[in-house]
């Protein structure tokens, strides 16, 4: 009947995998075009190795030297990870203080956003010099790349509810941790996990 609307059909799980599935097979293949095209390449052109080394000299002398590259990925990783997890955490918590403490906010977001501009090259050496040169300055370094986009991500995610949400909570006699858990968390979600790829690469 004319004036009767249609509800589209949401994709299903099956669906959704299908797709996943179709996007890592386009992916794989990409890659692989790219890294035949990089050997025939470098076979056609007799590119030096110390230039363009082939993919398939690479994978032998990683290959070959796996136990060294192992021993030192260890430490590596625990740095990184270390880091991405406590910048994340400080910021994501700095971030839902901002929200319930605005003059905190406008005294110390400028603080965060002005020593972001500083470079990292010139903090590490007092991190060296305060930390000593075991893995706490790494850590210190790898928290602090990864805390500022998660800082201003997490400050507009949690600020971001409409005043309808807000207000209805507040008529339900909602207590502040009942609004954070059921509103303003929920609508940072989408901001924290574009924070975190950014944060991922970085650290």
């Amino acid at each position: 009947m004319i004036g009767e609307a249609r509800i589209p059909d949401r994709p299903t799980s099956r669906t959704t995998i299908r797709r996943a599935f179709g996007r890592a097979i386009v992916s794989m293949v990409g890659l692989g075009a790219v890294l035949l095209a990089w050997e025939a390449s470098v076979s056609l052109w007799s590119i030096p190795l110390y230039v363009l080394p082939a993919p398939t000299v690479i994978a032998l002398q990683i290959e070959r030297d796996w136990a060294l590259l192992a021993r030192h990925l260890q430490p590596t990783l625990l740095e990184a990870v270390g880091g991405f997890v406590i910048g994340n955490l400080i910021a994501t918590g700095l971030a839902a203080t901002f929200v319930y403490a605005p003059p905190l906010s406008r005294m110390l977001y400028p603080v965060a956003i002005g020593l972001r501009t500083i470079p990292i090259v010139a903090i590490t050496p007092l991190l060296v010099v305060w930390l000593g040169n075991g893995y706490a300055p790494k850590i210190a370094i790898a928290a602090l790349i990864s805390f500022f986009p998660t800082l201003v991500n997490m400050s507009r995610g949690f600020a971001s509810p409409s005043p309808d949400q807000l207000e209805l909570m507040h008529a339900l006699a909602a207590s502040h941790w009942q609004v954070f858990r059921l509103v303003r968390w929920p609508a940072s979600l989408p901001y924290l996990f574009a924070s975190l790829k950014i944060a991922a690469t970085s650290s």
